[in-house]
């Protein structure tokens, strides 16, 4: 019994074994996947560190790399940099101090003796030795805004002051009393302004400028509004770009009275480097800037020369009048011969602000600064002399409104920004900023009001109205273009002030940060004065050069920015363009202006005036477009004269237009503009090349926006709905008689004729855009023909507008009945309107009803009010359709506004449709009807917004485009980035293949005198230029013209004319251009162009054109990027028959990108072997570098578009790009010394986030210098991606792992099959056997009782309850070996359930072990066992554990071997 109770003992421990292994295999699996998720990441890290700020490095800038200079003026495309500014807010919510007020007494003490000058705060008494000029400022009539000056000001102090007796002066004797006071009072708060920004900046240098000292003057909240709030200064840093040499507006602003700490960080101050901070940068006094030097106070006391006495009787101290009147800023003569009523309200608006308000503040080392006025005003940083990157720390100011093209972002400007505390606000756009009042937080005025999604967009849009100017005269980092809208104005309206700063009215603010508003309609005022400093440049002697085109050139570069920017053509209506001069902005009108012109009896151009001038300018840009009036103007520069002798400017400029646009101008000018421009002007070669030119008649169509395939008018909008007819003859005009000959087929509606030259345009019901066009030829009375194009703007925003004439004139109770019966009778004219109104119209003498049918869509949920306002009777009607909409409203006359008292209340769901009728009764006369809505808790009444109104067919606003004007922005020459050919340098270019026949013979020969020191001709040698190079010279005056026919007859090569040029290397393309004479005869209008790595292998073209008969000087065709090395350009037609003339073949990357960051920027990621160079030269961000292989840097961004630029030079090294994951460029930057070059570009991705890896692919040296981005794209933070993947990897295998090891579990537990494929029948029985020996316990230890209270009549009971052990007991060393005598079991035992899962084979042997304990047996016990089991007649030793028995009947019924140990201790029974 012992021996079986160990063996089945040591079963158990062998089975909690086999347990443990599996678990402990489990787990080394599980153990294994998650070292793998740790491991695999730190081996990627090993080649892509985590974040990372590149350590600064020392450049051998000598042996690495030599910098490059451009020329700004030289570029034909560069683009502008995003500052390197950077700005953080490092603390908000600071105290700020209650500042004392400044008395309202004041003396400047001039010492006779000693001739020194000084002021004091009070009134100063005089002496012997001391003039004084004293005065006590009046707090109820500080300088402020709307406040009125002049004669009405100051009136009691005025007669005080000069000793006038009301009672008996007369009108005038006061009111030169009153005006001579104002100037005094003014010179005296002009002294004191500026004695008190002098003390100030003397304080803060010396260090003696504190809280205490420092007062807030009575004036300062008057001028510009109150900084409210108490805990709301911050603490900001600023890092400043020195590359930028302007203003750097800081977005802080400086409280009247209130200190400001500032500590500066970085200044060089060796090299003596300082920088400055401006406080209030304001216009002060234009013309008197330097009375701060006191000469003009020394004069104004002691001069006695046609003097003002001052206001004590008693004083013998006198002002110099002329002194005082120019002090003020006033120039307004006040003698009563020229006061005139302009001056006059110009006089008083300048009166609305101190004199002087402005204060600098120099640092000339680093360490903290205390700084503060008594105006208080926004800041700027001033670099002055320093190129370093100097820190600026601000603790204690406040921040206000303002927008930094580049830095600031949108969310940061609503979040912060928008409502600051500040009351001037700033838009910064690069190469131009605005400064102007924009009111106290809560009052949404000015910057204040801007929208979010508008602002960025805003500040773009003002960049590229200085780049207009910008472009033309070459753009200098120097340049302020400081636009300053404020109370006071020098002089005029608005001036230009020179040094590139202006002054406008506070007024022009509003419409110069209303976005849409200058889409629409421009802001005339505010660019003629930016046009004043900027188109004199290259000569101020273009155009006619009349004196007063002074005024004409500067309107000519606001029409140029009008026509490439706004959408004011679009806006046009019958009676002209709705903006100011908005007669330039369309073609139509434009040529209008100049043909009404010839009407006036002038004979000389002097006559007319510089509006009429102008219109002689933008005719010319409607007719061949911006670009080509630039080339005009350039042409100016690369010769400054082609003027023969006897000729004048006016001959001088028709030259040049024919030179530039291909036609003979001098028809045009003389007879239009009287320039009395005659042959003897021109030499003989002049006058021929212009005869043979066609005359230049300018045309244009109302309809028309686009003339000959360039669009300067926008498009011709159209309600929705009904027909429009369109009188295209009628409304078409030119210097010449023409007529139409053909009317094209428009793309989605339809068109036909209605005789005399009228149109009728029908919508396509099926289509739902916004935009549809077609094209019209006119011929010219010389031939010449002119295809224009009409845009048509569909807008579904509108009114089915129905017209009824004629309606029988009954009044009274009947007027309605009658009106409603006669409309029935008479035939309707259907139409279509914008907006939700009845436009005003004239019946004349009948009586009309007009009805206007449209849905409105609530904006919101809620009660609303509708009133009414109509021109005579009105019915209003709204429902949910117009089959239910009910009459809401009647009104029976004539009647203006909207109130209350005529209104009806509705109820509305926003974003439902709702149907609305106006039903308009005009008596005769005119017509109108109108409606308002009101929202309940609302004050007043507003009109229904436009984008709220749908035409009838228009059911639901998802069923509709809706098209918004955005511009094509355009940036300036102004930075060192060029946006021009990439890859390999041109003077490696070849041409390899072209016609033979070349006009001329194929080679040049030249003759070349080689001469020794005394000049005597010692050799002349030949040289021989192919032309075949003249299209790859880089040079547009060499020119390769093919044979002419008209001398060459044999000889003319027929077209095609193919021409191909090799590169050098493969390389990127998305454009290729192809430059031609200026000549009418030179044009190409069919042509192919191909890109190949092979010359043997083209494809399809990559661009194909057919261009109009004098429209191609310059071809230039734009593609998505592709890879090739070989250029091929096939000319199949030309104007001038079968010749071809080419002057320059150019290809390569042109970028459109915008804003460029520096590849230094923290928000990209760079593996730890890349490099920040630190700054060198002129690139004051630095380059990042590296010289290993397969270094990464990695750029995260949302937009439509991405530039990598990169320094190149001899033995530099490769990389390649990804983007979004897929490999899409290699780029070797092995070649000619390049400071920044494109290398990469591509545009028209999908506005959304790409993800941008820039990957080395050897060890040679990689500069990647800055990142170009549009300026509607974000620069996201860049992660580490390959960390990333790592994890995303090992995350995968973990649980891929953890899902097979899980799946093995479940299969070893319900797949028998499984397990039986997997392991061996012995572990499976063991793996079924040990969760139902736990299970069922119980049951055997009762089977057990059971067995041993029984009386065993037979041996062969005890038989099978230790066969049941036997499977157990397999387990065991000790298990006692079984025999094949041990079956059949006994009946009892037979009903026991088998294992389901086992063979049938073993089913007898090994059912009856299924509910038997754990083999755990005495040794009486086994001996019983033995004695009950016949023993075989030899016992077989066990030399190993049994295999899995087989499937017979034999092996079923013989036991199972038992382990080798304990075979020979098996009793032996005898049979």
């Amino acid at each position: 019994m012992k021996g079986k109770s160990e063996t089945a003992a040591t079963a158990d421990i062998s089975a909690q074994k086999r347990k443990q292994r599996i678990i402990a295999g489990i787990a080394t699996v599980l153990l294994i996947a998650v070292v793998l998720a740790i491991v695999l990441p730190i081996t990627l890290r090993s080649k892509a560190d985590e974040w990372f700020t590149a350590p600064a490095i020392d450049l051998p800038t000598e042996e690495m790399y030599a910098l490059q200079k451009y020329d700004y003026e030289s570029l034909a495309d560069t683009q502008v940099t995003l500052r390197a500014d950077t700005m953080n807010v490092t603390q908000r919510n600071l105290a700020r101090p209650t500042p004392q007020m400044l008395t309202d007494d004041f003396s400047i003490v001039y010492n006779t003796s000693n001739q020194t000058l000084r002021h004091e705060y009070s009134i100063w008494p005089e002496s012997e030795t001391e003039k004084v000029a004293s005065i006590h400022f009046d707090p109820d009539h500080y300088p402020a805004p709307g406040r009125p000056g002049g004669k009405t000001v100051f009136a009691k102090h005025a007669y005080e002051m000069f000793g006038i007796d009301e009672s008996t002066a007369t009108a005038e004797e006061k009111e030169d009393a009153q005006y001579k006071y104002l100037y005094y009072y003014k010179y005296m708060l002009l002294t004191q302004g500026q004695y008190l920004a002098v003390e100030a900046q003397n304080r803060s240098k010396n260090g003696t400028l504190t809280q205490e000292w420092l007062t807030k003057h009575p004036a300062a909240d008057l001028q510009y509004g109150a900084v409210l709030g108490e805990n709301n200064a911050v603490e900001k840093e600023i890092t400043i770009d020195p590359l930028y040499r302007s203003y750097h507006a800081t977005g802080l602003y400086l409280p009247a009275g209130e200190a400001v700490t500032v500590r500066v960080e970085g200044l060089n101050e060796k090299k003596g480097e300082k920088i400055s901070v401006f406080v209030g940068l304001q216009n002060s006094l234009a013309w008197r800037g330097d009375v701060r030097y006191a000469e003009a106070e020394i004069a104004a006391i002691t001069d006695g020369f046609q003097n003002v006495k001052y206001a004590n009787p008693g004083s013998d101290t006198f002002f110099n009048k002329a002194d005082i009147v120019a002090a003020a800023g006033n120039f307004f003569e006040y003698n009563n011969a020229s006061r005139h009523d302009f001056m006059q309200s110009q006089y008083e608006r300048q009166n609305n602000r101190a004199p002087w308000v402005t204060a600098e503040f120099v640092f000339d080392h680093n360490g903290e600064y205390t700084i503060g006025t008594h105006f208080g005003g926004v800041m700027h940083i001033n670099p002055r002399n320093s190129y370093s990157q100097v820190k600026t720390t601000f603790r204690g100011a406040v921040e206000t409104p303002h927008y930094i093209l580049g830095v600031t972002t949108p969310q940061y400007f609503e979040q912060y920004l928008k409502d600051a505390p500040g009351v001037v606000g700033v838009i910064d756009t690069e190469n131009g900023q605005l400064v102007g009042p924009t009111g106290e937080m809560g009052t949404k005025s000015y910057m204040r009001g801007i929208k979010t999604d508008e602002v960025d967009k805003l500040a773009m849009l003002w960049h590229s109205f200085f780049a207009v100017n910008e472009s033309f005269t070459g753009g200098t980092y120097n340049r302020h273009n400081l636009v300053m809208f404020d109370w006071h104005v020098p002089a005029g309206a608005a001036v230009a002030l020179g040094n590139y700063v202006y002054a406008c009215p506070t007024g022009w603010f509003s419409d110069a940060t209303n976005y849409r508003r200058l889409l629409n309609g421009g802001t005339w005022g505010t660019l003629h004065e930016i046009g004043h400093n900027h188109a004199s440049s290259n000569g101020t002697f273009w155009g006619f050069g009349d004196g007063k085109e002074g005024e004409v050139h500067n309107n000519a570069l606001t029409t140029l920015g009008y026509l490439m920017f706004c959408d004011i053509g679009t806006q046009r209506n019958e009676n002209g363009v709705p903006a100011e001069h908005g007669f330039v902005a369309h073609p139509y009108f434009s040529l209008l202006h100049s043909i009404n012109l010839t009407q006036r009896p002038y004979t000389d151009y002097s006559q007319f005036d510089y509006f009429d001038m102008l219109s002689m300018y933008s005719n010319i840009m409607h007719s061949f477009g911006p670009e080509k009036f630039y080339e005009l103007l350039y042409s100016y520069k690369d010769k400054s004269s082609y003027a023969e002798e006897g000729g004048n400017q006016r001959s001088e400029f028709a030259y040049r237009c024919s030179l530039i646009y291909g036609m003979d101008f001098r028809t045009y000018f003389n007879t239009v503009y009287k320039a009395n421009i005659t042959d003897n002007m021109f030499s003989a070669e002049q006058l021929a090349e212009m005869s043979a030119l066609p005359t230049y008649h300018p045309i244009a169509c109302y309809y028309a926006g686009g003339i000959d395939g360039v669009k300067t008018g926008g498009d011709y909008r159209v309600a929705y709905g009904s027909p429009v007819v369109m009188d295209l003859l009628g409304k078409t005009i030119s210097t010449t008689t023409f007529e139409i000959v053909s009317v094209g087929k428009p793309k989605h509606g339809s068109i036909r004729p209605l005789g005399e030259g009228k149109y009728e345009y029908t919508f396509n019901p099926e289509y739902t855009g916004t935009f549809d066009d077609f094209d019209f030829l006119v011929k010219l009375s010389d031939g010449v023909i002119h295809k224009l194009n009409v845009s048509l703007r569909i807008s579904y925003n509108g009114a089915k507008i129905t017209s009824y004439k004629g309606v029988a004139q009954v009044r009274g109770e009947q007027m309605w009945a009658s009106a409603e019966s006669e409309i029935a009778k008479l035939e309707p004219v259907v139409t279509a309107a914008l907006g939700a109104n009845i436009a005003a119209y004239n019946s004349g003498k009948d009586w009309e009803v007009r009805v206007a049918e449209y849905y409105w869509r609530a904006p919101k949920s809620g009660a609303v009010r509708i009133s009414a306002a109509s021109d005579d009777a009105l019915r209003v009607y709204f429902g949910d359709s117009f089959e239910t909409a009910t009459q809401i409203l009647e009104l029976n006359s004539y009647n203006t506004g909207f109130n209350d008292s005529k209104s009806a209340t509705v109820t509305v769901e926003e974003g439902r449709f709702y149907a609305v009728r106006l039903f308009n009764l005009n008596t005769g006369g005119q017509g109108s009807a109108q409606i308002a809505i009101k929202y309940d808790g609302e004050e007043t009444y507003v009109s229904i917004a436009n984008d709220q109104v749908f035409h009838p067919d228009v059911s639901q606003e998802s069923e509709i485009e809706n098209y918004i004007y955005e511009p094509k922005y355009i940036v300036s020459k102004k930075d060192n980035v060029k946006l021009s050919i990439t890859g390999t340098d041109k003077r490696v270019w070849q041409v390899v293949r072209a016609p033979e026949n070349i006009e001329g013979g194929r080679y040049a020969i030249e003759q070349m005198q080689i001469k020794d020191d005394d000049g005597n001709v010692v050799e002349v040698r030949e040289m021989k230029t192919d032309k075949w190079s003249y299209l790859v010279d880089g040079s547009t005056g060499t020119i390769l013209h093919t044979a002419w026919r008209g001398n060459l007859p044999k000889i003319t090569p027929e077209q095609p004319h193919e021409f191909v040029v090799d590169t050098g290397a493969v390389q990127s393309f998305n454009f290729i251009s192809v430059v031609t004479r200026n000549n009418v005869n030179s044009y190409i209008t069919d042509y192919d162009m191909y890109i190949s790595e092979t010359l043997d292998n083209w494809g399809a073209p990559i661009a194909s054109g057919n261009r109009d008969s004098y429209k191609g000087t310059m071809i230039t065709e734009k593609f998505t990027t592709v890879q090739g090395r070989y250029i091929r350009i096939v000319v199949k037609g030309t104007t001038g028959g079968t010749f071809s003339v080419l002057a320059e073949i150019d290809g390569g990357i042109q970028s459109q990108t915008q804003r460029v960051v520096p590849s230094t920027s923290p928000k990209l990621f760079a593996t730890k072997h890349w490099q920040n160079s630190g700054e060198i030269s002129s690139e004051p961000s630095g380059y990042l570098v590296t010289s290993r292989k397969n270094q990464k840097v990695v750029v995260k961004f949302k937009g439509d578009s991405f530039a990598l630029y990169a320094a190149s030079g001899e033995g530099y090294g490769s990389f390649k790009v990804k983007l979004d994951g897929k490999q899409v460029a290699t780029v070797s930057l092995n070649g000619a010394t390049e400071a920044r070059k494109l290398v990469y570009n591509v545009e028209e991705l999908q506005d959304k986030e790409h993800t941008v890896e820039i990957i080395t692919t050897d060890s040679g040296k990689v500069m990647l210098n800055v990142l170009g981005i549009s300026y509607t794209s974000e620069l996201l933070g860049a992660s580490n991606i390959y960390l990333e993947r790592g994890l995303a990897i090992s995350l995968t295998v973990f649980i891929l792992l953890f899902a097979a090891v899980l799946a093995v579990l479940i299969s070893l537990i319900f797949a028998p099959k499984f397990r039986k494929a997997m392991f061996s029948n012995r572990l499976i029985e063991k793996l079924d056997n040990r969760p139902k020996r736990e299970k069922k316990s119980k049951a055997g230890k009762k089977a057990k009782d059971e067995t041993a209270a029984d009386v065993e009549p037979d041996a062969s009971a005890k038989a099978k309850p230790a066969a049941k052990k036997s499977e157990v007991a397999e387990k065991s060393a000790d298990a006692p070996k079984a025999t094949a005598k041990t079956e059949p079991a006994p009946k009892k035992e037979e009903a026991v359930k088998k294992p389901v899962s086992e063979p049938k084979a073993t089913a007898k042997a090994e059912s009856a072990p299924k509910k038997a304990e754990p083999a755990k047996k005495s040794a009486t016990e086994s001996k019983a066992t033995a004695k009950a089991e016949p023993a075989p007649k030899k016992a077989e030793p066990a030399k190993k554990p049994a295999a899995e028995p087989k499937a017979s009947a034999k092996s079923a019924a013989k036991p199972v071997a038992a382990p080798k140990k304990t075979s020979a201790a098996t009793p032996k029974t005898k049979k």
